[in-house]
């Protein structure tokens, strides 16, 4: 097994163990979920994702739990905010669903990080923006004393209508993207094909 094998096998373990303590209430390590996620798949001209270490950045494949726009915009039409997560309202507040969730595709790595899932009217966000804000402004890695409107977006929340479980909502919720990057997660731990790279069975 390789140095990038190996690594790749450690960033899944610090992923796993903190899906444990979100799970348990700490959902603040959403934060440190982002920064692995960051050095699993983001390229940049200063640094290298470990897929791309590994030559596995356009082969790998990864599920998607998460309803296209295309979908939404024919059944709901032109509405003021919405989000593709598939979250469960519970007494505790919102939490993914990891498994129980009806929609599964399968994607490209690239396609998976670049698949847009925030919506809210001309603002979109994808999956890297959302792992970036976090790893990068809102205290993944780094605070920001500035951050841009991506993570202030983040940060504050929906307005207007939201669409839980395809049901429409008003919007209420603060660092909404916290059970955003917990469904990523779990979406990185189905990967067989990730896990067969870090030889986790």
């Amino acid at each position: 097994m390789s140095q990038f094998n190996k690594n790749l096998r450690t960033h899944l373990s610090f992923i796993s163990r903190s899906c444990e303590l979100y799970d348990d209430g700490h959902t603040e390590e959403a934060l440190r979920i982002a920064v692995s996620l960051r050095v699993i798949f983001h390229n940049t001209n200063n640094s290298t994702s470990l897929l791309k270490h590994l030559n596995k950045k356009d082969s790998v494949s990864l599920i998607s739990t998460f309803v296209s726009q295309k979908s939404l915009g024919s059944r709901y039409g032109n509405i003021q905010w919405h989000t593709i997560i598939p979250v469960m309202l519970t007494s505790d507040g919102v939490k993914p669903p990891t498994d129980n969730w009806k929609t599964r595709s399968i994607l490209s790595a690239e396609d998976w990080w670049n698949e847009q899932i925030w919506l809210e009217g001309q603002f979109a966000l994808s999956r890297k923006d959302i792992v970036l804000s976090a790893a990068n402004q809102d205290g993944g890695a780094h605070v920001d004393s500035n951050p841009s409107a991506k993570t202030r977006k983040l940060r504050a929340g929906p307005k207007g209508t939201v669409i839980i479980n395809e049901k429409m909502l008003a919007g209420a919720m603060t660092n909404h993207h916290h059970p955003l990057i917990r469904q990523f997660a779990h979406e990185v731990l189905s990967s067989d094909e990730l896990c067969s790279l870090a030889n986790i069975t």
